[in-house]
């Protein structure tokens, strides 16, 4: 089965929950195809879905490193860490601060610093990378006051919306 046609089985495979044979189906590529973006980007989804948060951030890892300019994979390597373990949050948070210097134009990083900010208490942190998030993309204005971290700085974000309308 060529590349293509595994990523493509894979993806329907995990899309239906039968995560065990996406792998399957992956994991018979030839050598040299298991290290394509294309298959380590549908094993990202697979380890998402299933919460391998291990295997996940081992797999976003490869591709925030091979392609740094993609917010994405910052993100998933991000969303792995905090979840793997007890010290996850600070290692996301030092990882999206990287991400933050790099990747200037980005919503999705202000706005997941804001955050791992407000869950840890830092109100005034939080709304100030909120703030730039929304300055970036007023569309996390929706998102933001749906996101249960940042409930506690709901009241503030609630602010913008008659500035952006």
């Amino acid at each position: 089965m060529n590349l293509q046609m595994a990523v493509s089985h894979a993806n329907g495979y995990r899309e239906i929950g039968m995560f065990s044979d996406a792998i399957k189906v992956l994991s018979k590529q030839p050598e040299a195809n298991l290290n394509h973006k294309a298959v380590k980007a549908q094993f990202v989804a697979i380890y998402t879905d299933t919460k391998n948060w291990k295997k996940l951030r081992i797999y976003s890892h490869q591709l925030r490193v091979e392609f740094p300019t993609e917010v994405s994979w910052w993100i998933q390597e991000a969303y792995a860490l905090r979840r793997e373990s007890t010290k996850g949050l600070a290692a996301a948070e030092a990882l999206l601060l990287e991400a933050h210097s790099n990747l200037k134009g980005e919503a999705i990083v202000p706005y997941n610093l804001a955050c791992y900010r407000c869950v840890q208490g830092d109100f005034n942190a939080a709304y100030k990378y909120i703030k730039k998030a929304l300055t970036l993309d007023i569309e996390y204005l929706k998102i933001a006051l749906k996101d249960s971290d940042l409930q506690a700085i709901w009241s503030l974000v609630e602010g913008h919306k008659g500035k952006n309308q």
